[in-house]
């Protein structure tokens, strides 16, 4: 009668432990089959390298698997959009288009990369120079998240920097990015005052520039906080983004606007 029971028991126990490696060979199956390559991401790209200007770069175009040459343009947003596949969640600019396919992608050939989310269906990349080294800064420019009329200021110093632009004002802390929503207080120039200012050490406020700027909803501003080569304090740049993209870009969404223009994004390098 024991040895019966003991037999009954090391069966119960084996077809538990097997049906334990069916479930999670089950799980795996449906995780494999239910997992989606993520879409290509559509990429829009400024270059801002007050010294030496453009670089050679090159894109993955995801539609036809070519690459492509990054046009940087300088202090202003590339007018076209290239869809580009994220390996390993993270978009990569390479250096040469000449390497066969399979070493296009080993450290040697890539500049630098970016961790672009599942998420975010739309990017606008502010590639930054710092040395000889470029770093690139992710904007979320999915529908609703980065509005025309709306303003980033990119804070790439170590001290806070603040701005006030019209009736907003808002503060960039190092390595973070701050919104600043639509500007509504304008003068009969369709202007406001913008002014920028950090504290460098235990001095007092330090204005970095002020000076009035015109605001409407066809075009928005990135704020570039930067250090130049023995500079005492942040020098501040501005990009310019006018060329509406096509009907994804709508500003219909406020609530969506507004949320994220009350939000604080970090920096990616």
């Amino acid at each position: 009668m024991m040895k019966f029971k003991l037999k009954m028991m090391r069966i119960t126990k084996s077809r538990i432990q097997t049906l334990y490696r069916l479930a999670a060979l089950w799980s795996l199956c449906t995780l494999l089959h239910g997992a989606e390559e993520a879409p290509p991401v559509q990429i829009r790209y400024s270059l801002f390298d007050p010294l030496r200007g453009n670089h050679e770069l090159f894109l993955m175009n995801a539609k036809t698997d070519e690459l492509v040459p990054v046009m940087l343009a300088d202090r202003s947003l590339s007018r076209e959009a290239i869809p580009v596949k994220r390996f390993n969640g993270r978009v990569h600019f390479l250096r040469n288009d000449k390497l066969q396919k399979e070493e296009l992608f080993k450290p040697d050939n890539v500049a630098f990369s970016v961790a672009v989310p599942d998420s975010v269906a739309q990017a606008a990349i502010v590639i930054i120079a710092s040395g000889a080294r470029l770093y690139p800064v992710l904007l979320d420019d999915s529908p609703g998240k980065f509005p025309f009329g709306h303003s980033r200021l990119i804070n790439t110093t170590t001290v806070a920097v603040g701005v006030r632009a019209g009736e907003h004002k808002n503060v960039a802390p190092p390595g973070k990015i701050a919104p600043i929503p639509p500007v509504r207080q304008l003068n009969e120039y369709q202007q406001a005052k913008v002014s920028f200012e950090c504290q460098m050490g235990e001095s007092d406020s330090m204005v970095l520039s002020r000076k009035p700027l015109p605001f409407n909803d066809n075009k928005r501003r990135i704020w570039i906080a930067y250090m130049t080569k023995g500079a005492k304090r942040p020098v501040i740049a501005t990009i310019v983004d006018s060329w509406r993209a096509p009907p994804e870009h709508s500003t219909s969404n406020k609530k969506s606007a507004v949320k994220n223009a009350e939000s604080m994004n970090d920096l990616t390098f």
